[in-house]
Parts: C-alpha cells; structure tokens; sequence
C-alpha cells in the first residue's frame, strides 16, 4: 500500500472551473462594449469568488498515510493517529471517531438515499464493510464518504499490522485560509457598494 495517499472530490474543480469561465466571459464582454471599470471589477470579483471557492471547495481533503489519517477542512487541519481512532462514520460526511472527538470531513461527504436503490450485495465484497453490523447508504463505494471509509478502514488494518500506525492527535487553524476568504468577502463588499 503507498505511503500516503490524498483524498478529494473531483467534480469541485468543474464548479470552480464553469463559475471561473463565467467570471471571465461576464468581463469580457464588459470589455468588449468599452467598459472598463466595469470589466475590471467583473474579474476582481471573479477571483475574489473563486478564492472563496478554492478555499471551501478544492482544499478540503483527506490525506492516508501510514501513521494515521489527516482531514483537512476549509479553517482546521486534524491529524489523528490510527490508534487514535475509534471507529470511523458517515452519516451526514466521513467522520473520525475518537474518545475525545468527533471530526467530520467536508471532502467526503455522505450520499443521498437516491444511491440506496442501486446498491447490492456484490457493491460490498472486497470493500472491508462485510463485518460491520449494519452497511448504511452513506457507506456505499459509489458515494464519497463510502470511498473515505473503506480507503480509511484499509489504512488503519494494513498501519496496525505493520506496526508503523500513531497514536497522536493534533488540530490546527488554518490562519491562510481564514484570511483568503475575509479579504475576498470585503472585495466583494466593497465592490457592491460603488
């Protein structure tokens, strides 16, 4: 199994990039009639949406690796140890259980019950859920928190067999991000005021 591996939507990079495109047509075509001002403020507040959205949308991600596992959410970064981690859930999104916390992942987040009328038996072999319980909607392979859980539930097995998982717990604010997106949220204020 690799060292690490990062976990991330994909279909948030075609929203950043139709919301992108967008921005730049609208200027463009401000350009294009002779406004200038008009065209300028169309790509600072393209930029300033698209900062918010890189911040909300893209850099949330999971990161696996062989000492434990890292959520990195929009304003906080959770690092926590296999041994840590007491079980792993996904209701609402992927969440890491811990006798301290809960920490959910905004990278993965859970399906709707549309998915439960395509899910069979077979969805399930090979996936590691076989011994849980209850198998819920949300825990399915097509969805993302299935995929985070079962990437999460084979990292942890292969990490404590080997004998390389952690046993830390660290949590950070994530200052850049914060500042990313008050900045881009005064341009876009003050843009709507002139």
């Amino acid at each position: 199994m690799a060292d690490s591996y990062i976990y991330r939507t994909r279909s948030n990079w075609i929203y950043l990039a139709i919301i992108a495109v967008v921005g730049f047509l609208a200027a463009i075509s401000y350009f294009s009639i002779d406004n200038v001002p008009a065209g300028l403020i169309a790509i600072v507040n393209t930029i300033a949406v698209c900062a918010i959205l890189w911040v909300v949308m893209i850099q949330p991600k999971i990161v696996y690796s062989s000492q434990g596992i890292e959520i990195h959410n929009p304003f906080q970064t959770i690092h926590v140890g296999w041994l840590r981690a007491e079980d792993f859930v996904t209701k609402f999104s992927f969440t890491v259980i811990t006798a301290e916390k809960k920490f959910s992942s905004w990278a993965a987040p859970s399906s709707s019950r549309i998915i439960s009328r395509n899910i069979h038996d077979s969805d399930y072999r090979g996936t590691g859920l076989e011994s849980r319980k209850v198998i819920a909607t949300s825990d399915s392979p097509r969805s993302e928190s299935g995929a985070a859980l079962i990437l999460a539930l084979r990292y942890s097995e292969s990490s404590v067999k080997s004998g390389t998982a952690g046993g830390h717990l660290e949590r950070k604010i994530n200052f850049l991000s914060m500042a990313v997106c008050i900045v881009s949220i005064g341009i876009l204020v003050y843009t709507l005021i002139q």
